[in-house]
């Protein structure tokens, strides 16, 4: 009998050696800088002061100086003028007596004092003059146009100065101008301008 036929066994390989790993790449490590370096902080030195001046040393006290005596000078007397009465001023002792102002249109104004200046807005600052407006539909008055003063119961009107003027009226009915600035007795009727007009007193009547 023969023998089998074997079959012949395929070569064997060799073994394979294991293959290492293979290690990733390793990433750069970025350079790590050096810390910077602060500068000290400036330390900033503190303001001089300077101090104020001393005040000055106070002044010694002013002494008192005693004002000269004041000497009245003499009063010399000149003979001539011991009787000299035009020097005086002679004031009235005659108590004031009511007074009224007419106008010839019929109205009746009070006197209240010895001085009365009369016109449209009569103006004056001598102290204690009565200003008495006079109603005037004719505009023939200024407004400061006349002064009447009672010396020794008597008026007298002065014209200051007015434009119509001042007239006096005689008993027979004439007219006579008065001069500026010059007191002249009254002794009747008067006109302002266009207006007339005439006083009375209570005790005597028309003046």
């Amino acid at each position: 009998v023969p023998a089998p036929l074997v079959a012949p066994l395929p070569p064997v390989a060799p073994p394979v050696a294991p293959v290492p790993p293979v290690a990733p790449p390793v990433a750069p490590v970025p350079p790590v800088a050096a810390p910077t370096e602060l500068a000290p902080p400036t330390v900033l030195a503190p303001p001089v002061v300077s101090a104020p001046p001393a005040p000055p040393p106070p002044a010694p006290p002013a002494q008192p100086v005693a004002a000269p005596a004041l000497t009245a000078p003499p009063v010399v007397v000149d003979p001539d003028d011991e009787d000299d009465v035009e020097g005086t001023v002679v004031v009235s002792r005659t108590p004031f007596r009511p007074w009224s102002l007419h106008l010839d249109d019929g109205r009746t104004f009070e006197v209240l004092g010895r001085a009365v200046v009369l016109g449209r807005r009569p103006v004056v600052t001598d102290l204690g003059v009565q200003l008495l407006a006079v109603p005037d539909p004719t505009r023939t008055l200024s407004k400061t146009h006349a002064r009447l003063d009672l010396v020794d119961d008597q008026w007298h009107v002065t014209d200051l100065g007015s434009t119509n003027g001042v007239l006096l009226v005689g008993a027979d009915g004439t007219e006579r101008p008065v001069d500026a600035g010059v007191p002249t007795p009254v002794a009747g009727r008067f006109v302002l301008g266009s207006v007339g007009m005439w006083l009375t007193s209570a005790a005597d009547g028309a003046r």
